[in-house]
């Protein structure tokens, strides 16, 4: 608090506008806001308020449920930092390249910068004053409002991953989050991303996961060529640049293990495989 204090500050007195990405509002420091005011500056940090909310209730209750008429694809994943959030920029990149009209719904802080329609920010519970339950309400009166504009593609992204790798003491909300996202939005197709040396029955319980709870079907598996990967029986985690061999034997063996294509995402071969298998697969 001391730092963002401090930033904030400086910013301001240097007549910048901020977006942080850290929890920020106006009872934490009216002083500064009101400075930024003064300076007919702005202090973002996206915060959904229960007035937020009704604005969704409104549009579920003048809109209903438009159906299934707007394609859905989700990126999911079995864990965290995994490359979802750029991968969901390449698909709205790509396929605006080729002319299509593509809407995102984003739950990571940053979506707004990056123009995404739509935003629900996961990653910071206070960030969101309603409950986790009302979530799913939220979401779909977003969602009903980006398919009356009938765009040619709705590309949302979660966080973590669908299932729990165990239910410990320690593990609180387990994947609720991501499974009330699912329920939600109702993806037509998924792109699940993963470790390249996940579990290989935890990868094939998560695509179980998603084809039984939203019905929609995982077309693609994705990984990074620079993946958290364990670094020893200690459970130390690093990065580590893949080389072309090491690609090559994941890609391998999750397409071996599950029967569905796989690809890194970064490389222009990797980013064409997974543009194909989304207008394949909605064509």
């Amino acid at each position: 608090p001391i730092l963002l204090k401090k930033y904030l500050e400086v910013a301001i007195n240097h007549n910048k506008n901020v977006y942080s990405l850290e929890y920020v509002d106006y009872t934490m420091y009216p002083e500064i806001f009101d400075e930024a005011q003064k300076r007919n500056l702005k202090i973002r940090h996206p915060i959904l308020w229960s007035s937020d909310l009704r604005n969704s209730e409104y549009n579920i209750e003048i809109l209903g449920h438009l159906g299934t008429q707007t394609p859905v694809l989700g990126v999911f994943g079995t864990g965290s930092q995994q490359g979802k959030f750029t991968l969901q920029l390449i698909i709205r990149r790509e396929l605006k390249k080729l002319g299509y009209n593509v809407y995102n719904l984003g739950t990571e802080i940053q979506s707004e910068l990056f123009s995404f329609e739509e935003y629900y920010p996961m990653e910071i519970e206070k960030s969101v004053k309603f409950s986790q339950w009302e979530m799913i309400t939220y979401i779909k009166g977003k969602m009903r409002i980006m398919e009356c504009s009938k765009p040619d593609l709705i590309i949302t992204g979660s966080q973590s991953g669908i299932i729990p790798y165990s239910y410990g003491y320690n593990d609180n909300n387990y994947t609720l989050s991501s499974i009330a996202f699912l329920m939600a939005t109702i993806p037509h197709a998924y792109i699940l991303t993963v470790n390249p040396w996940d579990d290989l029955d935890y990868i094939r319980d998560s695509i179980q996961a998603l084809q039984a709870i939203g019905k929609g079907k995982v077309i693609l598996l994705a990984f990074s060529d620079n993946p958290r990967m364990p670094l020893n029986e200690k459970g130390i985690i690093t990065r580590k640049k893949l080389s072309k061999d090491e690609l090559e034997y994941y890609r391998t063996r999750l397409e071996k293990a599950t029967g569905i294509e796989a690809t890194e995402i970064i490389s222009a071969e990797g980013q064409k495989k997974i543009i194909n298998a989304i207008l394949n697969y909605f064509s």
